[in-house]
């Protein structure tokens, strides 16, 4: 999915990259920064997927794992790398 459509997608459910940013604790750059696919985060990744109604394989085909598939990889974890990722 173009970044332009899930830009669109986000306005159309009528919030902004800001106001995830804010929701998720982070900057609006890295908002944008996942958006357009320069960076990799699961949590912001499945903020935008809540609100956009879409799933990250639809917007990001091969780059996140599932919800349940990461929670368990990542076990307690809230910071640091996937190990074998």
């Amino acid at each position: 999915m173009h970044s332009a459509d899930i830009i669109a997608a986000i306005h159309k459910a009528n919030t902004t990259a800001t106001k995830i940013a804010k929701a998720e604790g982070v900057n609006r750059c890295h908002v944008s920064a996942v958006i357009h696919g320069r960076v990799t985060s699961h949590p912001v990744a499945y903020a935008i997927a809540a609100v956009t109604g879409f799933t990250t394989e639809q917007m990001w085909p091969g780059k996140y794992l599932e919800p349940a598939v990461y929670r368990e990889v990542r076990k307690n974890k809230s910071r640091g790398r996937i190990a074998g990722c």
